[in-house]
């Protein structure tokens, strides 16, 4: 190959790799305008942490208290039976 294919194909990298990087900006420039405002996407580290924290807290709840619902009914069924089955719990 000789230096002038070489400088030619080089220039015709370049300019292919320019174009893409314009096409890459314009749909980022498109994606930024629709995304959401929230706080998970804030520019403050405060922000994203209290959005992070807040909803670690949320899918907590949501985990314990069908728990929390299926061991007090468990107990309040086994101390109904108890008290059915007419045991006198005082000597």
């Amino acid at each position: 190959m000789s230096e002038n294919e070489i400088m030619t194909t080089s220039v015709d990298e370049v300019a292919d790799l320019q174009a893409r990087v314009q096409e890459l900006e314009t749909k980022l420039g498109a994606v930024e305008g629709n995304l959401p405002k929230t706080w998970l996407l804030s520019e403050s580290l405060a922000k994203r942490a209290l959005a992070v924290y807040g909803h670690y807290l949320l899918v907590g709840l949501i985990i314990a208290i069908p728990i929390m619902l299926c061991s007090f009914g468990t107990m309040f069924f086994f101390a109904m039976m108890a008290a059915l089955a007419g045991g006198d719990f005082y000597y």
